[in-house]
């Protein structure tokens, strides 16, 4: 089945009635129904469209893509990148077949309702370590949310950020290919900006969407936050954390509270004290500040 038709009876509301393109919006997750010799679209879905999107965006060269379906849009620009792009390369999924989260963990990825972005740039072998990157990128997101008036936030160190304290987004930061003397950064964010009730039973956490939360345009929210996020990541570029390492606690949902620390098949019990100028986390223990880093560690708060 071409996905044109399908994109027609997203675009239109309706097409005339076929059977397979009702099977197909089906597996979608489109919410259909037979009207007469039509199939009618019940819940309106506005797709990303790479203009609109780049619109948004001051940053040159940027590359953009918008892509219908893929595994996931972390994995497809691993793919791509066989030589140093110029630049920004940025790639947007309507839906991800195999959405990936830390830890190789799922991540949802339903059709046409929530925002799945990957961004790539190169980094030389001679700037500052990548430490604490997924925490100012979280803070841009962060910040992105804020300045439209969606309160409650708080990151969860070192890549989630929660909306009452449910997972609202989450951050993935990858290593790509070694491109010559330099090294390219893949950075994926998920956004949930809308689940359904079939999508939550995949879901095997607290988890909240922007639903009922934030009216806003998919396209014009998709390229604020590849615009702040892009803006972070060159900050990051010259200064590395330290840059961001203060306004940390601002966002830190778990600041001053105890938290668990699951590690090697143990549990560190402390109170969170923040992070250090790499972006490590420190727990104040019994026995002293310990520091932690990213790794294979799980963070669990305690309200």
């Amino acid at each position: 089945m071409s996905y044109r038709k399908l994109k027609r009876l997203i675009v239109s509301g309706t097409i005339k009635y076929a059977a397979e393109i009702e099977r197909e919006a089906v597996l979608l997750g489109l919410n259909v129904r037979r009207k007469g010799s039509e199939l009618v679209l019940d819940s309106p879905i506005e797709l990303l469209d790479s203009a609109k999107i780049s619109n948004q965006i001051n940053y040159a060269p940027l590359d953009l893509e918008v892509l219908w379906t893929v595994d996931s849009t972390n994995s497809y620009l691993m793919r791509r990148l066989v030589a140093p792009p110029k630049g920004y390369v940025v790639c947007l999924a309507e839906h991800q077949e195999k959405g990936r989260g830390r830890r190789g963990r799922q991540w949802v990825s339903p059709f046409g309702r929530n925002l799945y972005i990957s961004i790539a740039r190169v980094f030389s072998q001679v700037e500052r370590g990548l430490d604490g990157l997924s925490l100012a990128v979280g803070i841009q997101l962060a910040k992105t949310l804020k300045q439209k008036k969606v309160d409650n936030l708080g990151l969860k160190w070192p890549n989630d950020l929660l909306l009452n304290n449910a997972k609202l987004a989450g951050i993935l930061v990858e290593i790509g290919p070694m491109l010559g003397p330099n090294v390219c950064v893949i950075v994926g964010i998920g956004v949930n900006l809308e689940l359904t009730k079939e999508d939550s039973l995949q879901i095997g956490q607290p988890h909240s969407d922007l639903c009922g939360v934030l009216e806003c345009s998919r396209n014009l929210l998709a390229g604020e936050i590849i615009q702040n996020v892009i803006s972070g990541i060159n900050i990051f570029s010259h200064y590395g954390f330290s840059a961001f390492a203060k306004e940390w606690d601002e966002y830190n949902l778990y600041h001053d509270k105890k938290v668990l620390i699951h590690i090697a098949g143990s549990v560190v019990t402390g109170i969170d004290a923040g992070v250090d100028e790499l972006g490590n986390l420190l727990l104040s223990t019994e026995t002293g500040i310990k520091s932690f880093n990213s790794g294979e560690i799980s963070l669990r708060g305690e309200f």
